[in-house]
């Protein structure tokens, strides 16, 4: 969770993994000498970033955050077209009328790539509120003290690691961190409140070995490297800074798409912030030429204990193409409703917002009704005199709620009438039409071109489509726009 202040600021979709670190290191002085070091300062404990959790058929699954070398035509999205931009050739591509397309780079999403070949988008949703600091002596809100914090939505998932080289280690820290717990800005208010529980969940695990001598590498988190002359951070590392130990092997700087990022952490126990750190940025795409086989997935560069510094190596979204480099994933949205979880809440507030969306879905259906009901059928209703009449089906409509009620007074409503005996005939009863439509002067221009029978199938359209209760609301507002046109 980020404050709003002046500037550029943005919000994170995962947790770094230096947040469990921080919450471990609160219990600093429960852990003896020895595995103090061992977890804090050796590096042999490494701490990995929460991504958002992809569930499926009681399965979770970690997501990834999407590789800077997926391209899509600008027109388009990635779930139209994906194409991976170290095997795209763009002289070979002739889809924009016989020329190349014009490429944009996808940065942004976090997708579970499956084994089915489906790539699936995980959406964070994310909240922002305008607070004021409070003037005490006043007490009133403080002049020129507006701010803001932009939040994930509680209810969130997220699944993480801890990658141990000693695994004595695993119940201590498992005990420590387990349990109800507060993470990010504002922990002392409303924000940051997380259950951390231990879990099983699926990680990418598809391991491809590099065949035509080059190996791409897939930064799973950011990347620190610190060059050894100026001992400064980089953002040229080498391809031993990745992991290939043999002298030939060297990096595609062409192919490769790289972004980065620059901040200083901030020290709650000092006070103060650390010295600025800079990076590769979580997604980017290293090629490598290298004859070195190489799979699977390490931790390299500085600050692993963090959660820096983990890559994978030829990944099946970035091997793994057809032709001219479109990618063989099928993108698409996470299309898991979240309106199940607010109607089985408790709370009131969740309640009436609920209802207070389901209101607004059914206007706007009821407006695009309304709308097709009159762009079909306002030529056959020309002319002053339905004007009036449309405004006494308002008054109808207005005077009863109920679905039958309505039609009643407009179609079916009929009066008995009794005939009085005579020397020849009996007394009889008979009915007789009395709806607003079905007699007088009405009856007999509705019954022309069958308005009549296409305004009564508008109402049944209605009950059955959005609701018998929302009939009222629809013949209200059909008859104000039709005595307009009219007129």
């Amino acid at each position: 969770m980020k404050s709003a202040t002046e500037g550029q600021n943005r919000t994170l979709s995962f947790i770094p993994g230096n947040n469990f670190l921080g919450i471990i290191a609160k219990d600093y002085e429960k852990f003896s000498s020895e595995d103090a070091f061992e977890i804090f300062h050796s590096g042999n404990v490494r701490f990995g970033d929460a991504h958002p959790a992809f569930i499926q058929n009681n399965k979770i699954i970690r997501t990834h955050k999407i590789p800077a070398s997926f391209y899509y035509p600008k027109s388009k999205t990635i779930y139209d077209k994906c194409y991976v931009h170290h095997f795209y050739d763009r002289s070979k591509d002739k889809e924009n009328d016989g020329h190349p397309q014009q490429l944009k780079q996808a940065r942004d999403g976090f997708f579970a790539f499956l084994e089915n070949g489906n790539a699936i988008e995980m959406p964070i949703i994310k909240y922002f509120s305008q607070k004021s600091a409070f003037d005490s002596i006043e007490r009133r809100s403080a002049d020129e003290m507006m701010y803001g914090f932009e939040s994930i939505a509680n209810g969130t998932i997220f699944v993480f690691e801890i990658e141990l080289d000693n695994a004595s280690l695993a119940d201590k820290i498992t005990n420590s961190i387990i349990g109800i717990k507060h993470l990010g800005k504002s922990k002392s208010a409303e924000y940051g409140y997380v259950e951390i529980e231990k879990c099983n969940f699926q990680d990418y695990n598809q391991e491809i070995i590099n065949t035509n001598e080059i190996a791409i590498v897939y930064a799973d988190s950011r990347l620190i490297f610190i060059d050894k002359d100026s001992l400064l951070p980089t953002f040229i590392p080498t391809a031993k800074d990745l992991g290939f130990q043999d002298n030939d092997s060297e990096i595609d700087w062409e192919l490769s798409q790289i972004r980065t990022f620059k901040y200083s952490p901030w020290n709650s126990k000092r006070n103060t912030r650390d010295a600025e750190r800079a990076g590769i940025e979580k997604g980017s795409v290293f090629i490598v030429k290298s004859k070195a086989p190489i799979s699977g997935s390490r931790y390299i560069g500085y600050y692993r204990n963090e959660g820096f510094g983990k890559v994978i190596y030829n990944p099946s979204f970035l091997t793994q193409v057809k032709e001219n480099g479109v990618s063989v994933f099928n993108f698409q949205k996470e299309n898991t409703s979240h309106e199940e979880s607010i109607t089985t809440c408790n709370s009131l507030l969740f309640q009436y917002l609920h209802r207070k969306k389901e209101e607004d879905d059914c206007n706007k259906r009821i407006f695009e009704e309304v709308n097709r009901f009159i762009e079909k059928n306002k030529k056959i209703f020309k002319g002053t005199t339905f004007a009036s009449q449309w405004g006494k089906i308002r008054s109808i409509a207005q005077q009863n709620s109920s679905e039958s009620k309505i039609i009643d007074e407009l179609f079916d409503k009929v009066k008995i009438e009794k005939l009085s005996k005579t020397k020849t005939k009996e007394a009889e009863i008979r009915t007789k039409p009395d709806a607003y439509l079905t007699h007088g002067i009405a009856a007999s221009k509705w019954k022309k071109f069958g308005r009549k029978e296409i305004f009564r199938q508008f109402i049944v359209d209605i009950s059955s489509k959005i609701g018998s209760r929302y009939v009222q609301r629809a013949v209200v507002n059909l008859a104000s726009e039709m005595a307009k046109i009219c007129k």
